[in-house]
């Protein structure tokens, strides 16, 4: 870890796309870039709900009932699902 006086500059750049948003970061001082995608599709969703529907066991986390390439966003005290589990389970 470096220690410096001064912040570190990183250069970014998002892509909305339509369907995968990206979002990319450079750093100024190495020039390491890294990028991370994620579906853009996004609904309304009830994740209390998705757990009970599929939860085996009463102790299920909704991680461990989530599928590759579901994803749940909490956003001011609001569910959405994003990519795959939008277009299949989402509303509006």
């Amino acid at each position: 870890m470096t220690n410096r006086a001064y912040p570190a500059i990183y250069y970014a750049g998002f892509d909305p796309g339509s369907g995968v948003a990206t979002l990319w970061l450079s750093s100024a001082e190495t020039q390491e870039t890294r990028s991370l995608s994620i579906p853009s599709f996004i609904a309304y969703g009830d994740a209390a709900g998705l757990l009970d529907i599929r939860s085996k066991v009463s102790d299920m986390t909704l991680a461990q009932v989530l599928r590759e390439n579901e994803h749940v966003i909490n956003w001011k005290q609001q569910d959405y699902y994003a990519g795959i589990l939008a277009v299949k389970d989402g509303e509006n």
